[in-house]
């Protein structure tokens, strides 16, 4: 194994034998596919396109090939030296971890209002919208600007970019089919002040929007499932919101508008901007203008952001700090150097499109949307539940630990979630 990784990774000594080979010895994505062939081959066995991502260092490799060798032998046998030997992050998956008690609620979803790319009317009929990727909208930046076909490194210089973009396509709100852009938001509706809805991030307004139909919505379902119908079963002062978002990139936007731009740190943003932009001011807006006293948080987990924020609603649910939970996510793409910034790391699909475990996938296109759910616990058997209402019986979250790579996919991890 050590001699297999050293002629992958192109160094004439093999790495330590439990070095992350993905993070600290080079192996890239093109480089883990040919050392998995190598070592299979060597051995005689079929190895998993992501053995070298579910075994990121070399002694973990030995032991899953010795275990692969084993089964291919029919002498897999109950787990010895080898596997416990793994260096993986299995450590909090060793232990059985409870399930929910039968007597525990699921949560439900009494209503949803969403935001996305080529979708007029129903949020849902995003599934079957027939195209929502298109050209870099002008109101944005000029895409054909930053275009460059031959863009994939840091340091280029194009039309004023440091690092111009091999793709032109996202999916945009206001896009093919879609009403409304990144700045449709109609900030007085929302009781926001002129000079303040101007300061204020666009995905802070577009999810106060959205949360606000959602909670409406909830609201009244709630009152109509309800028994007997005393109230509404949605109590604003004990319900709480969480908001999944990733990029902020609104304050440099408007530092650069003022006369500075991100390298210039003297720019003066309107004073708004303090409590505009950040995702903190960004679910507390959310929370102060809706009336919801329970616990508010925004998430960044990447791409994950939006489902950690309904596992925290449903939890804080579970544990009673809230009797009802308005959860969602937002992302809106403002800037250009964002979009070069993943061409960098050659993330991207040309196209803007993402084809999932297609041959002809490139990479993943990056979009826009807002979506909110608003959740409650399933009170008991006496309780109706509207149809069509989504349950969720159980949440989870852990991480991959030390994998591969900082980025990189792990195998045991997605198993033990």
């Amino acid at each position: 194994v050590l001699n297999a990784v050293a002629s992958a990774v192109g160094s004439a000594t093999p790495p330590p034998p439990d070095a992350s080979l993905m993070a600290n010895a080079g192996l890239d994505s093109l480089g883990a596919v040919e050392l998995r062939a190598r070592l299979g081959a060597v051995a005689g066995v079929d190895l998993a396109a992501t053995f070298v991502f579910d075994h990121p260092s070399p002694r973990a490799m030995a032991a899953g090939l010795a275990a692969a060798v084993r089964k291919a032998r029919g002498r897999e046998g109950v787990a010895g030296a080898g596997a416990a030997a793994l260096p993986l992050p299995l450590a909090p998956l060793a232990r059985s971890l409870p399930l929910p008690p039968a007597s525990q609620p699921a949560i439900e979803a009494v209503a949803s209002c969403a935001r996305l790319p080529g979708v007029a009317a129903s949020a849902w009929d995003a599934v079957t919208a027939p195209n929502a990727v298109g050209v870099v909208p002008l109101d944005r930046w000029d895409g054909d600007a930053t275009f460059d076909p031959h863009a994939g490194s840091f340091g280029g210089s194009h039309s004023g970019v440091r690092t111009p973009s091999y793709t032109r396509f996202g999916a945009w709100l206001g896009g093919p089919g879609g009403g409304g852009g990144a700045y449709g938001v109609d900030g007085a509706a929302l009781g926001l002040a002129p000079a303040e809805a101007v300061a204020t991030d666009p995905q802070a307004r577009l999810f106060l929007e959205v949360g606000a139909a959602a909670l409406a919505a909830g609201e009244e379902g709630a009152a109509r499932a309800s028994a007997p119908a005393a109230s509404t079963s949605i109590h604003r002062p004990s319900t709480a919101v969480f908001v999944g978002a990733m990029y902020h990139e609104y304050l440099d936007l408007l530092l650069q508008h003022s006369g500075g731009g991100a390298a210039n740190t003297t720019a003066a943003a309107p004073p708004q901007a303090i409590t505009g932009a950040g995702p903190s001011f960004l679910v507390g807006r959310a929370a102060f203008s809706l009336g919801l006293g329970g616990p508010a948080a925004a998430t960044d987990t990447a791409c994950s952001s939006s489902l950690v924020a309904v596992h925290f609603g449903a939890s804080a649910l579970r544990a009673r700090e809230a009797s009802a939970a308005l959860v969602g996510g937002v992302n809106l793409m403002l800037r250009p150097e964002t979009t070069a910034a993943v061409c960098a790391l050659g993330a991207l699909s040309p196209a803007g499109r993402c084809r999932s475990l297609d041959a002809g996938a490139d990479g993943y296109g990056r979009g826009e949307g807002c979506a909110a759910l608003m959740l409650r616990s399933v009170g008991g058997a006496s309780t109706a539940v509207p149809t069509g209402a989504l349950l969720l019986l159980a949440t989870a979250v852990n991480h991959g630990g030390r994998a591969a790579g900082l980025t990189a996919p792990s195998g045991p991890a997605q198993t033990g979630l």
